[in-house]
Order: C-alpha cells, then structure tokens, then sequence
C-alpha cells in the first residue's frame, strides 16, 4: 500500500474493524491503492485469533489482547495505535472512491471546528442483482428520509451523526473526548457524534467524501440487517435520549396502524376497500421513488420498501423494550 511520509500534508490512519475475512475483502483492499491522497497508512483491527495474510506495504494489523471484544474497543485500539493525525474509520466490507481523503483534508483545513467528515455509502457497481434491489430500497427517499443523504451524494450539510462505515475524526479529538463507548456492543457511531457535538464542533457530511459499501442481498440478508438496525435505534432513542428523532418512530406508527387496521377489517368488511386504497398508494409512492432503479426492478423496490419499514417498526419496538446493549 503506498504511503509517503515525507509530505506537508498530515497522515490519515485508515481504520478498518475486521469482522469476517473472506475473497471479498482482500479483493476490496487492493482498491485503496488508488487512493490520490499521498500520506495515509491501513490499521486492521481483527478478532483475536483471526489468521490474516497481508503483506502489504503501509498495512498494520494490531491483534487485540483478547476475544469478543465490541466494535467500540476495536475502533478504540484504532486511534490509540494510529499514526496519522485523522482517524478515517471504514468498514471492512467497504472500500473508498479515490479522492475520499483528499475531499476529507479540504473540509477540515476549511474549519477548525468541524469534529467529524463523512459522506454516502454507495451501492458497488461491481454488487450482484438482489444486492443492488437492496441498494435501491435504501437509496429511496420513502424509505431513508432525511438519512438518505446517508446512501445518495446530496449537498454538505451539517448533520446529527454519520455512520461508522465512512467516519472521519481528528484523533487528538478522539484523545480529548476519550474515545468510542467501548462496551456497547452497536451504535458507538452514534454516541461518538453525540460527544463531538456537546464539545462544540461540527459533524459534516459531504457528498464527495465517498466509499462504496455493499448490500445486503434482498429480500432475507437486507431484512436482517434492517432488523437489526430498528433493535439498536430502539434501544439508543431510549438509553442515549440525545440521539431521538420523531423520524424514528415513522415506521413503527405505520406498522402498527397497519397490522390494527387490517384486524379491524376482519370485523368490519367497509373497511377493507380504503386500507388497500391505501396500501396502492405507499406503493405507488414507492414505485415513483425508485424508478431510477428501472419500470421492473422499481415495482420489486417498491415492496421491498413495504417490507423494510414492517421490518424496522417491529425491530425498533423491540430494541426499546430491551434493558441493554453492553456487551460482556
């Protein structure tokens, strides 16, 4: 991996949580070779007793002392073994478009008090069918909303939280609010942006600061993911109140006014005619969404987005009935 250490430009420590080593990410890391910007090193950051063969110039891997540790202490070993000045947090079935640094080091050479850069995940060109319909239902406003800026490049806008796919954060700022909440076991991504913004600085997102991160294949693979990401929204909107959004809650109301009013149309039959009424209506809306996706493929997305806010309402509400998410 190319690294320069005699340059003005500060060192970015790449840092990847490696969960599963498979063909893909090796594949996925020779990719970061066409990275533009000229001083970066790669810290992987695997399970201990992981077997990982990289021989790689630039590429660090930091084994942890011990097993089952969370994704906090993962992304905490990062920084507190990184090099550069920014710690550019990735995951590891992720890899960057080539100016991803560079765009990064624009924004915050701009303004000492933008705290953290990141910007969309977008769907791999290279992501096989079913892979890609799931990269269409996220990418659909019906299903992200204002957090689509998340999975499209929108303009810059400060933002709430990024996600810790395409994170970047000044390590000495990472020193001073004393890392990620290690032992939560999901969601430090969240809590990371929540103490950079009660410091008083900015959380950024920009669409030229790029990776490409791939999908879940839809429909099982993409509603487990969603399942779980509705189980951990649930619980952080209750455990970490700062992070609430009434957008949250949309998919829930909508689950359950649906599943109230289809029992209720079993003892009233009038009312059968207006929730299919309405049901062609959220699918239309869906179907108009995603029609980038293609005439066909728009009208799988569209049930496909039915289906994720099912799925993410049912989850969320389970997620808040849970008393933790620490792990032990």
């Amino acid at each position: 991996m190319k690294q320069y250490a005699e340059t003005d430009k500060p060192m970015f420590s790449i840092i990847i949580c490696l969960h599963k080593i498979c063909d893909r990410f090796y594949d996925d890391l020779q990719k970061f070779k066409k990275l533009k910007y000229p001083n970066y090193e790669i810290i992987i950051v695997p399970n201990k007793g992981s077997h990982v063969d990289i021989q790689i110039s630039g590429v660090r891997i930091i084994i942890p002392k011990r097993k089952n540790i969370s994704l906090g202490e993962k992304r905490n070993i990062g920084w507190q073994t990184a090099k550069g000045e920014y710690c550019a947090y990735i995951d590891d079935d992720a890899y960057p478009r080539g100016d991803w640094l560079s765009n990064a080091y624009k924004i915050f050479s701009s303004n000492d008090r933008v705290g953290a850069v990141g910007g969309p995940n977008l769907t791999p060109p290279e992501d096989p069918y079913w892979a890609k319909i799931g990269g269409h239902i996220l990418e659909s406003y019906v299903t992200s909303g204002a957090q689509q800026v998340r999975y499209v490049p929108l303009k810059r806008a400060v933002v709430t939280e990024l996600q810790g796919v395409n994170m970047i954060i000044p390590k000495l700022l990472l020193r001073r609010l004393g890392g990620y909440h290690s032992m939560l076991y999901s969601g430090d991504d969240s809590t990371i942006c929540s103490d950079i913004r009660s410091h008083g600085y900015k959380v950024i997102s920009d669409q030229n600061v790029v990776v490409y991160h791939h999908r879940r294949a839809f429909p099982k693979q993409h509603l487990q993911q969603i399942s779980s990401m509705g189980k951990h929204r649930g619980f952080f909107v209750r455990a970490y109140p700062d992070t609430l959004a009434p957008l949250y809650f949309v998919p829930l109301i909508l689950t359950f006014g649906l599943i109230i009013w289809s029992v209720a149309c079993y003892f009233v039959p009038v009312l059968r005619i207006p929730l299919l009424s309405t049901f062609l209506f959220f699918y239309g809306l869906g179907y108009l969404s995603s029609l980038r996706a293609g005439y066909i493929n728009a009208a799988i997305v569209s049930l496909g987005i039915i289906l994720t806010h099912m799925t993410y309402g049912i989850s969320f509400l389970i997620g808040m009935l849970r008393k933790t998410y620490i792990s032990k």
